[in-house]
């Protein structure tokens, strides 16, 4: 319940005349305090706000015209608008002034999120809105089956569908919004999943030169540094000759350079590759264990 609230000199305040009994009567109308307790309905076509004045202070009998030519205290069945009163008192003196009933906010999630524009390294996000137009939106997403997102947290709430950059080549994919309206938050939408393009053999081994690999061979313990050209999204993924996952590792965002040692030393002697995705890319290359 919402109170907007007026005191008498706030509104146009007069009397018929000013003969001595006349100023006593707008004095005492002076001394009134109006009160608006409103209630605001749900949507723009919504016909089910009320407005029910509360007078305190002067003397009672007050006669009420509404600019809708009600004449009870208490109005309802209004759509969103502002809606003036004169009350009225003895000797004619009236008040005038008047309340808008507005629109109760509503933040719905977003709904029929798809991906279009799918390639190697990019996607676009489309999602549609029955809100209105909220301030912004938060467009996350990452690896299917990784612990880290990739926060938007600052996408225009004038659009409906946002590009997913930079993402790499032959990957699975989840992502979900909402909106930020002004005072509140919708949930999450529905989770969309996509899988990027394949990568060929000449994308995977393109970024080989960014990669160090070390010892190779090795007994098990290996050394992975990686040099970024720009902030991203590292996953370490280590597979047998039989396709097999034998480790995998979601290193989050990082900057600059990144590097890491891994021991396994479980692993049997034979060969192995190792996929880095960064930077939209897939960097692959061989690692022989020798026991």
């Amino acid at each position: 319940m919402n109170r907007q609230e007026f005191e008498g000199d706030s509104f146009r305040t007069k009397c018929t005349e000013y003969a001595t009994h006349r100023l006593l009567n707008l004095l005492n109308m002076k001394n009134i305090s109006i009160l608006f307790p409103l209630s605001n309905p749900s949507c723009n076509t919504c016909n089910h706000g009320v407005i029910n004045l509360m007078i305190t202070g002067g003397a009672a009998s007050y006669t009420y015209l509404w600019s809708k030519n009600a004449t009870t205290e208490e109005i309802s069945g209004l759509l969103p608008a502002t809606y003036n009163v004169i009350v009225t008192g003895q000797g004619g003196c009236y008040l005038q002034g008047g309340a808008t009933v507005g629109i109760q906010e509503s933040c719905p999630a977003p709904v029929n999120v798809t991906t279009t524009n799918i390639t190697k390294k990019n996607a676009l996000a489309n999602w549609s809105y029955s809100g209105g137009t909220p301030v912004k939106y938060n467009l996350w997403y990452k690896p299917t089956g990784t612990s880290t997102w990739m926060k938007k947290n600052n996408v225009s709430g004038a659009v409906t569908t946002f590009p997913m950059k930079n993402l790499a080549a032959g990957t699975s994919y989840i992502w979900k919004i909402r909106a930020q309206c002004t005072t509140l938050t919708s949930p999450w939408s529905a989770e969309a999943t996509f899988n990027t393009a394949p990568a060929k053999l000449s994308d995977q081994t393109a970024g080989m030169f960014d990669l160090k690999l070390y010892p190779n061979p090795s007994n098990g313990i290996i050394n992975i540094s990686l040099s970024l050209h720009y902030e991203s999204q590292v996953i370490i993924r280590i597979v047998n000759t039989m396709g097999q996952i034998v480790y995998a590792s979601d290193e989050g965002i990082i900057s600059n350079s990144f590097h890491k040692e891994i021991d396994l030393p479980s692993l049997p002697s034979g060969n192995y590759i190792v996929m880095v995705m960064h930077e939209g890319t897939n960097t692959v290359t061989q690692w022989i264990i020798h026991k």
